[in-house]
């Protein structure tokens, strides 16, 4: 295994496990704190359900034109399993 692939390996790994303490953390807060009174006037109007925003997604976009390592990361997430 090249130092590379070991790296990303590491990489993903870290990813996956800080995503996981997130989201068990929101687990633990969102049962903690009272939902609004009208959840639904709290929506966006351009995608309700995502939690990113259109500003998000371009700098994501531009992340991956400007840096080789966030573009390589994004075309092995494309990339067919198998």
């Amino acid at each position: 295994m090249s130092p590379r692939d070991f790296a990303m390996k590491v990489l993903v790994s870290t990813m996956l496990r800080i995503a996981f303490l997130l989201a068990l953390a929101q687990c633990s807060f969102a049962a903690a704190v009272p939902g609004p009174e009208r959840p639904l006037a709290t929506l966006r109007p351009a995608h309700p359900r995502l939690i990113a925003t259109e500003t998000d997604f371009n700098r994501v976009r531009d992340l991956v034109r400007s840096d080789p390592i966030a573009a390589s990361f994004v075309c092995n997430s494309q990339a067919p399993s198998g």
